[in-house]
């Protein structure tokens, strides 16, 4: 007997597992639920717009700083693959020659995770600008020779972050996940994917618009990703991509290239960079705004390894503290502060990072922790410095 294949999912405040047919079944909306988000898009864009397509999933607009939009609603699917956390948009449009109609197609998508009478019950998705996709899927047949693929899908592989937005108590949290692939050919393109997530569908909407059309400086994170020398480091380190997903390797103090110093160890300079990009505050005073790092886009922040990251310390641990998780976005301030400030202070900064980075995977991956263990880790450290 075949084994039914079952997906995770958010529902009601939990991740549960079910068979695709209740999938379904939970993911029903009413008739004019989507109606609703193309009345609240219409409210919001100035007059100059004209609206151009609005039928059925479609909602299109023309006359805007020379760009013409459509909008495509979607439904958040399962992969149908083993992999039960993927999910995907699958892109349907009968009227294929409507993408030469306009200069950016984005995806609005949309995932039911809740049916109690709350204020947020969905997740929102707003894709990058999917024209090139979008052509190459009309194409498929040329371009599937060219990278071996197909393209009818838009995948959200990033099942972490969906669960960090569905589960935060902060009600307008914004966030956004990053896909880079290398496809199993070799002389395939590299794509970078980004899409914004949230529960609130005004402040993810308001968000997309001031990044794709008035470059406001909240929203300017996502640009770090069109770096040149960003993209080119990232892609010589290939086997490097899904940080987050990494679990951590056993650190060996016999690989004498670990060291630098005596103390000092080699840091991923790839992994503090791929943090940044995806942390995008201070994760101790919520701060989104700092200065811009050299000539990019990007706010400045610093990486701090939350259980330090030296000789001394290490060896309390048997996997690597150069790793994702036990990584902390902060400001300069911030940064400092922890380092530099008497100790009842420094106390309280690393208590409350500990309430919030410490999970169950966390946990998992650094079971020899607990709060007192990372101050004792923190005295020992600075006591030399």
């Amino acid at each position: 007997m075949i084994k039914e294949k079952v997906y995770k999912v958010i529902w009601n405040n939990e991740e549960i597992e079910v068979n695709n047919a209740k999938f379904k079944i939970m993911q029903l909306v009413s008739d004019n639920f989507v109606a609703s988000i193309k009345t609240n898009i219409k409210e919001k864009i100035d007059e100059d717009f004209v609206v151009t397509d609005n039928y059925n999933n479609l909602l299109g607009f023309n006359k805007y700083k020379n760009n013409s939009l459509l909008f495509i609603f979607l439904p958040l699917k399962n992969s149908g693959t083993k992999e039960n956390t993927k999910k995907r948009f699958q892109i349907s449009i009968k009227n294929k020659e409507i993408s030469q109609d306009y200069s950016k197609i984005f995806i609005i998508g949309y995932l039911k995770i809740c049916d109690k009478e709350e204020k947020f019950k969905y997740l929102f998705f707003i894709s990058e600008d999917i024209k090139n996709f979008y052509t190459s899927y009309i194409n498929k047949k040329t371009f599937k020779e060219t990278l071996q693929q197909s393209y009818s899908s838009y995948w959200i592989n990033d099942w972490e972050k969906i669960k960090e937005v569905a589960f935060s108590k902060e009600k307008l949290l914004i966030s956004y996940g990053l896909n880079i692939s290398n496809r199993k050919n070799k002389n395939a393109n590299f794509f970078v994917r980004k899409y914004f997530i949230s529960k609130d569908f005004d402040i993810l909407f308001e968000t997309f618009f001031e990044k794709e059309f008035r470059n406001a400086t909240e929203t300017a994170l996502v640009n770090l990703i069109d770096d040149d020398d960003f993209l080119n480091e990232l892609k010589s380190n290939k086997d490097d991509f899904n940080y987050e997903f990494e679990q951590p390797v056993k650190f060996n103090f016999n690989d004498a290239q670990n060291f630098v110093t005596i103390c000092k160890l080699k840091r991923n300079k790839s992994l503090a960079n791929f943090y940044l990009i995806k942390n995008q505050k201070c994760e101790l005073c919520n701060i989104k705004k700092t200065f811009k790092k050299d000539n990019t886009l990007i706010e400045y922040f610093e990486v701090h390894h939350f259980i330090p990251y030296n000789k001394k310390v290490q060896k309390y641990y048997e996997n690597t503290l150069d790793h994702y998780y036990n990584l902390v976005s902060l400001c300069p301030k911030c940064h400092r502060e922890i380092h530099m400030s008497n100790e009842e202070n420094r106390k309280k900064l690393i208590s409350r990072i500990y309430r919030v980075k410490v999970n169950s995977t966390f946990q998992k991956y650094y079971p020899e922790t607990n709060l007192d263990m990372i101050l004792k880790n923190y005295k020992e450290t600075l006591k030399d410095n």
